[in-house]
């Protein structure tokens, strides 16, 4: 067999990605040997450095290539990385991203070269497409483009073509992507319908999935994610396929020789892949290939012990290297009695004496509004020495997923903002039917802490006026996750209140809390779901929100409604609103499809008469059983199972409004 006959077929050339290569990987050389050897694309990994830069490198600890024991995200390029260098000869420079895309851009002259950009999921999601877009707007034809908000002119019009975003779930979309070629990179087949659905759901597009090439070895795996891909006109990517007997079967499978469906594929070793070597069974490849499959299922287990082996590290810096001021106030009082001096140290947290956190009436602090951080100032506010509140953002009588990925985001990059003594959530409303959202979103970000290592942020509110007594208490009882201080006239004000009784006087309960959003548990969900909305129908908010109330009123909906007096709460009710019409659009089906037939989640039958809602809905090609979706693990180690732990059928198969079942409640118990 020829490299022509592996390499083309009847739709066109099969595009080959290198991705490590003869030279030490993810360099330069690499790059242009992997031209040499017959590539038009480069599939190359970003992480985001202590300084904000994009380096070109797999890990997220340069000790494997570099022989250094560096954490990319904790360390400076220009004062550390930069100077270190491959432990595979010739020696070479850990590149940046604008690095690599001066080079396409050098070689786009002599040649077709596009970059499949692999976005490691231990980046942040909104800092990294912010940086991709900067540096594609600084480098190409055009000189320094002044636009980095997406908008195709001068330079990120040129790159639209060039540059492929590689993501590894939804949470990495942004509608900022879409006039870029987007990849979604898979696992496993379950889940993958579900994460291209939260993309789509979200308006936005996908037009490749790369698969990991060990599913060509599991048939009923790659057949039926091979058949997804068919049926929603997207092509396919096979990773990292390094022999001539896995390329022949990932073309057999996706039967390249009548068919488009298969795009490229990425490779360690793109001369091997390019030359004449006929596909040889050895004894050797049946043996790696055995030992590959028997650790199949635990795929998901090593990728995040590999992304997460290091504890982020929460060690106290100077800022710039010279030693902050240490701040000392003298005791005043707040209303509540005298406390003692403030003292800030070298930048750290804000103690008392005996180590408790506070701050008094008279020491101003000014508030960075969510937006401003994270958009603009960044870089310049790491900089500055003033003591200072970032705002996380408004809580407005909910708590969902979109919001705490924003919260955690922001923590996420404070990391190293030492000069940041305290984060601010701000009650949007001040009506009593808020504070069960404040108190979860103060809790979550509270544990987010305490998770991820990192030093404990003193965490408080601010209130549009003035506050009730009632809801103060009821923000500080039952629970060890209380907040510190209360943000007013630019003064943090200690929270007094300690082992106070939960107020009697309130509608609502104070028993119980909105359980934690969590994308992967909405993810879990929305993977066995037999009718949801048609993502061709960009429908909007507010039509959705009409709909859930329309469809609500024929099938129970406790799945994803909260009822505030009762502290009885929705396990999805912090999904966004289209996956949550999906949710009920599915129950409305499965509740009249139950009727006529078993009511077991897998016995279901197809049947469109009550999937359609003047074409908001449609039926799914979902052909997998609960149970097996229920295995599937997400990035955090959680199974699906373990997201969604109760009779899943209480959460997919309708029933009527008229049905008196309460089982189906999902509450979150204050501890």
């Amino acid at each position: 067999m020829t490299v022509d006959e592996l390499t083309k077929g009847d739709k066109g050339d099969l595009k080959i990605a290198g991705h490590r290569g003869e030279y030490p990987e993810n360099t330069i050389i690499s790059f242009e040997q992997a031209i040499n050897n017959g590539c038009s694309v480069i599939e190359t990994d970003l992480h985001i450095t202590k300084d904000n830069e994009i380096v070109i490198t797999h890990d997220i600890n340069t000790l494997r290539t570099y022989g250094f024991n560096y954490q990319v995200i904790d360390e400076s390029y220009d004062t550390t990385l930069s100077k270190l260098r491959t432990k595979l000869k010739p020696h070479c420079q850990m590149p940046t991203f604008k690095d690599v895309l001066q080079w396409c851009f050098e070689k786009n002259k002599e040649c077709q070269v596009k970059l499949m950009l692999d976005i490691k999921r231990d980046n942040d999601p909104k800092l990294i497409v912010d940086l991709i877009l900067e540096n594609l707007s600084n480098v190409g034809p055009f000189g320094p483009d002044s636009d980095s908000n997406g908008n195709l002119n001068g330079n990120l019009n040129y790159w639209k073509d060039k540059i492929m975003f590689g993501i590894w779930d939804s949470s990495f979309y942004d509608s900022r992507m879409e006039s870029f070629e987007i990849v979604v990179i898979v696992i496993d087949d379950l889940l993958c319908e579900g994460i291209v659905n939260s993309i789509l759901q979200k308006g936005g597009r996908v037009d490749y999935i790369s698969i990991i090439a060990i599913m060509i070895h599991i048939p009923n795996k790659i057949k039926n994610l091979i058949n997804y891909c068919r049926d929603n006109d997207f092509k396919i990517w096979f990773w990292t396929i390094n022999n001539k007997v896995d390329l022949k079967l990932a073309k057999d499978y996706c039967n390249y020789d009548e068919s488009a469906l298969l795009s490229g594929i990425v490779t360690d070793d793109p001369a091997m892949i390019t030359s004449d070597v006929e596909p040889v069974l050895s004894l050797n490849y049946h043996v790696r290939l055995f030992f590959t499959k028997k650790f199949y299922q635990g795929f998901v287990y090593l990728l995040q012990n590999k992304y997460n082996v290091t504890p982020i590290i929460a060690v106290l810096r100077r800022i710039g290297g010279d030693t902050i001021p240490a701040v000392t106030v003298t005791p005043v009082s707040i209303g509540y009695g005298v406390i003692s001096p403030l003292h800030i140290k070298d930048g750290s947290l804000v103690y008392t004496k005996n180590g408790s956190l506070y701050t008094p009436l008279t020491y101003n602090f000014p508030l960075i509004e969510s937006e401003y951080f994270l958009n603009k100032n960044k870089k310049l506010l790491s900089k500055e020495q003033n003591y200072k509140l970032i705002s996380l953002g408004s809580i407005n009588n909910k708590w969902t997923v979109e919001e705490y990925d924003q919260f955690t985001t922001i923590i996420d990059n404070i990391r190293f903002i030492n000069s940041v003594v305290g984060l601010v959530i701000h009650d949007f409303n001040g009506l009593e039917i808020n504070l069960p959202y404040l108190k979860s979103a103060l809790r979550d970000m509270k544990d987010y802490l305490i998770k991820n290592k990192m030093r404990n942020i003193p965490i408080g509110f601010q209130f549009n006026s003035s506050v009730n007594k009632d809801h103060l208490h009821y923000l500080s009882c039952n629970s060890k996750r209380v907040f510190d201080f209360i943000y007013h006239d630019d003064k943090m004000i200690l929270n007094p209140l300690t082992n106070i009784e939960c107020p009697v006087d309130l509608k609502i309960s104070t028993k119980f809390l909105p359980v934690t959003p969590r994308s992967s548990r909405c993810d879990c969900i929305m993977s066995v779901l037999k009718c949801m909305v048609d993502s061709s129908n960009q429908v909007q908010d507010s039509k959705s929100i009409e709909l859930i109330d329309q469809i609500c009123s024929l099938v129970q909906c406790n799945s994803i409604k909260d009822d505030l007096i009762k502290g009885q709460y929705g396990l999805f009710s912090s999904c966004s609103n289209l996956q949550k019409l999906s949710m009920v659009l599915n129950l409305y089906y499965t509740m009249n499809i139950s009727n006529n037939s078993s009511s077991s989640a897998s016995s279901l039958t197809l049947d469109s008469k009550y999937c359609d809602w003047n074409g908001v809905a449609k039926l799914t090609n979902f052909e997998y059983s609960v149970e097996h979706v229920q295995k599937l693990f997400d990035f955090n180690g959680l199974s699906c199972k373990q997201e969604i732990e109760d009779d899943w059928n209480h959460h997919y198969i309708g029933k009527s409004v008229n049905d008196v079942d309460s089982d189906d409640i999902i509450g979150c118990v204050l501890f």
